[in-house]
């Protein structure tokens, strides 16, 4: 399936915004995505709607997104919701009578999946920003089952794991690494389905949740989920290559030695010369980006309560608010010297100097990675 010209623009915009939006952005093992055939995307799901963009972006697939149905509220968000590709799923909580209209949200679906479309599902039902994969819910084994038993599983129906490990949920110009598992054939549990489907169910959901769980840090143990987490970031020798990382990181979890990473001995003088060289580049990326950092702020503080969107909103302001406030200020800049060249050159330096912004205050400011 094709997908439309405002989806389209949108996934190749939102894909240039993302990789100015994180520092560093691994992506591994593409190669695993099928270039054809119907697919079902299986992220693990910590940070809000930036699960699902990230996924896009990077991968050679166009998915349709399953989306609570909560925001699909007025006419104009389902035909713009509609145009982004995206399907309301019902739960609980939005009462017996609309969790029954997931019966034509599966229709929809598998009529996708018929056409060799893709569907992206967060199989563990919500958002959580704690590194650890949750029991995945039965909706995504019952689509597949759905899907292959009445052809006899000859549809060639797969799903491929993606594992999105972030450094830092929140922050601008953090790490992401996008892994990618090895495909799962739904036609390998016929025989279980055929004999007992509850079984294959079951078996399904374990081995993609088995796959999902070893392509990110997984900690189980949840009480002390922040203390181990905490340890792992701060552990002597960890790699700047972010797959390095995963593994060394899952190494570590393994043996579980909850030890602080030892302070080397900073070059002040170095740092000194990188602080006073770079403080003219932040103080005017920080000028010239504050009416944007003052609005996503305001929204934040206003209307978002769940701080899993935190992530999501910045990314949003970025990439619809940062371009309608860069052509205003370029337009004065334009009025006050009449010069288009210094005008475009004015507007260029805006994006770039953001992030030379934000790397800087994390990195001299708050001396962090």
């Amino acid at each position: 399936m094709k997908p439309g010209l405002f989806y389209y623009l949108l996934e190749r915009y939102a894909y240039l915004a993302t990789l100015l939006y994180f520092r560093r952005l691994k992506i591994n093992n593409l190669k695993h995505v099928p270039k054809d055939g119907p697919l079902i995307f299986v992220p693990n799901h910590q940070n809000a709607f930036m699960d699902a963009i990230v996924t896009t972006v990077v991968s050679p697939r166009n998915p349709w997104f399953l989306t609570r149905a909560s925001v699909f509220g007025s006419a104009t968000a389902r035909y713009w919701l509609n145009l982004m590709q995206m399907i309301p799923i019902y739960r609980f909580r939005d009462g017996l009578q609309n969790v029954k209209k997931n019966d034509e949200t599966m229709e929809i679906s598998l009529k996708i999946l018929s056409e060799d479309g893709t569907i992206l599902i967060f199989a563990e039902g919500n958002h959580d920003y704690r590194w650890s994969l949750r029991p995945l819910q039965k909706g995504l084994a019952r689509m597949a089952f759905a899907f292959e038993s009445p052809s006899g599983f000859s549809n060639g129906l797969r799903i491929v794991p993606v594992g999105l490990q972030y450094e830092n949920h929140n922050q601008f110009r953090s790490d992401l690494l996008i892994n990618f598992g090895e495909p799962i054939h739904v036609a390998d549990y016929k025989e279980i389905y055929q004999s007992d489907p509850i079984k294959a169910t079951t078996a399904l959901l374990n081995d993609v949740c088995q796959n999902l769980g070893s392509l990110i840090i997984n900690i189980s143990d949840i009480e002390r989920h922040d203390k181990i987490k905490s340890a792992i970031k701060s552990r002597v020798g960890r790699e700047n290559d972010l797959l390095k990382r995963l593994q060394g990181d899952k190494l570590f979890l393994q043996g579980e030695k909850l030890i602080v990473k030892k302070t080397k001995k900073a070059n002040l003088l170095l740092n000194l010369l990188l602080a006073i060289a770079g403080f003219p580049v932040f103080v005017y990326g920080a000028v010239n980006n504050l009416i944007i950092y003052l609005i996503i702020k305001y929204i934040m503080n206003k209307f978002i309560k769940d701080a899993h969107w935190t992530s999501s909103i910045k990314f949003a302001g970025m990439i619809l608010i940062s371009p309608i406030i860069y052509v205003l200020q370029t337009m004065l800049i334009w009025l006050f010297f009449h010069n288009w060249i210094i005008a475009v050159v004015y507007l260029i330096s805006l994006p770039v100097s953001a992030v030379l912004a934000a790397d800087y205050f994390h990195k001299i400011l708050k001396n962090k990675e």
